[in-house]
């Protein structure tokens, strides 16, 4: 074991590196980054109002099969994944609600 010493021979502290602590605030930035990526696909639907190939089915499975995800993330009081989830319901609900408009 290395032992570090200061100049007046106490020992140091040496912190180790918290890869739990550094993973949360990752997935922190990634539970709103993430949903972002649907960004492009809002703006084709909601500002030039074209729905050509977005699968209203495909939608709502995504929206159906994120629902028990959302509700076991709360009920865990998962922070970061109950904000991403109610962010990609809020997307889900924006999309089908789109192609039901404009299709």
């Amino acid at each position: 074991m290395d032992r570090r010493l200061d100049l007046h021979g106490n020992e140091l502290q040496t912190k180790q590196f918290d890869w739990e602590k550094s993973l949360t605030s990752i997935v922190g930035v990634i539970a709103f980054v993430y949903p972002l990526t649907a960004v492009p696909q809002l703006f084709e639907i909601w500002i030039r109002q074209n729905v050509a190939g977005v699968s209203i089915l495909t939608w709502a499975m995504f929206m159906l099969f994120s629902i028990p995800l959302l509700v076991y993330f709360i009920i865990r009081k998962e922070r970061a994944m109950t904000i991403m989830y109610t962010i990609w319901m809020g997307i889900y609900v924006a999309v089908i609600s789109g192609v039901l408009i404009y299709g």
